[in-house]
């Protein structure tokens, strides 16, 4: 498969991370009939039903091989906002996570991960823990137990974790348990894909897994570790709510904390393997939507609030129509 049909394969699923399948599913996770997610992918106008069929029904597709859902290889909203669905195609299996939905999950996803925590401490924390979790339980072997970790802020430095404005708070975590789902077996190599907040959460999840993460494809993404004024920096610092930070210090001195290089060293001694050191030495392919003239487009989340930050290989397409 050439490199442009592989943009244009992940697209897609990146935007089929957007179909909600909640109440589609039978008891043990699989779907209970092909044509319900050609259905949902139509009529939620993620993806039009001839594309759906080629890509997800056997019968009317002309590909030799088209895209599952295993059971309970699809986790809807949290309580975070974070939405996964993994598919699988032969030997392949792609995590694509789903990204900002500014209508049903507008406070998880807008207010709290793309503009106070991305823009605030410098990443997504909530829902990038949330995809800790759920990679965790996908290569986990089918029930057995695998730790499961719970955002923790407080403001002792008895309790550890990673310290906040030089110690005005810190963040910590709670550790639980949940059954493996051995859906992402030891040896194999997944791809990741996401658009928007999915894209940020997609790179997160290869700098974090790189024995797992074999590519990520990333679409609009936002950055990490913005730059910002002190005026947004008020505002965001006042969207935090009491899961970030909330400490009267920091609401009159803003600032950008700039906590994911902090974050991802505190978390590989929790994880069962070693980080990446940057996101730049990784398989991450950032891509960004234009149109004919280049570097007008308008893109509140990812680049005037949360800044653009080049993951690695960025590859720019010229489509002719």
């Amino acid at each position: 498969m050439t490199i442009i049909e592989n943009y244009y394969d992940y697209s897609i699923l990146a935007n089929a991370a957007y179909i909600n399948l909640d109440g589609k599913l039978t008891f043990d996770g699989t779907l209970t009939d092909v044509t319900n997610i050609v259905l949902e992918a139509n009529e939620q106008n993620r993806i039009p039903t001839t594309l759906a069929e080629q890509l997800f029904d056997s019968t009317k597709s002309t590909n030799d091989f088209v895209w599952s859902i295993p059971t309970n290889g699809y986790s809807g909203n949290d309580s975070a906002g974070y939405a996964a669905t993994l598919f699988e195609k032969g030997n392949e299996k792609v995590l694509a996570i789903r990204g900002t939905e500014p209508g049903d999950n507008f406070i998880e996803d807008l207010l709290k991960a793309d503009l106070a925590q991305i823009g605030f401490i410098g990443f997504a924390l909530d829902q990038t823990v949330s995809m800790i979790n759920h990679i965790l339980r996908l290569k986990g072997s089918a029930d057995s137990e695998v730790p499961q970790f719970e955002v923790i802020i407080n403001d002792s430095a008895a309790s550890g974790g990673i310290p906040i404005d030089d110690g005005a708070a810190y963040i910590s975590f709670n550790t639980n348990i949940a059954t493996g789902l051995g859906l992402i077996g030891p040896d194999d190599k997944i791809t990741v894909t996401g658009h928007s907040l999915g894209g940020h959460l997609a790179a997160m999840a290869a700098r974090l897994f790189p024995d797992t993460v074999e590519a990520a494809y990333v679409y609009n993404a936002p950055g990490f570790d913005s730059e910002y004024s002190t005026e947004i920096a008020v505002g965001l610092s006042l969207l935090t709510g009491p899961n970030l930070v909330t400490l009267a210090s920091l609401l009159l001195t803003p600032k950008e904390l700039k906590l994911t290089d902090e974050f991802i060293n505190f978390m590989s001694d929790l994880l069962p393997s070693n980080s990446a050191s940057s996101f730049s030495e990784l398989p991450i392919y950032s891509l960004e939507s234009e149109d004919l003239a280049p570097g007008d487009d308008l893109s509140i989340v990812s680049s005037i609030i949360t800044n653009q930050q080049a993951y690695g290989i960025t590859q720019n397409i010229t489509i002719i129509v």
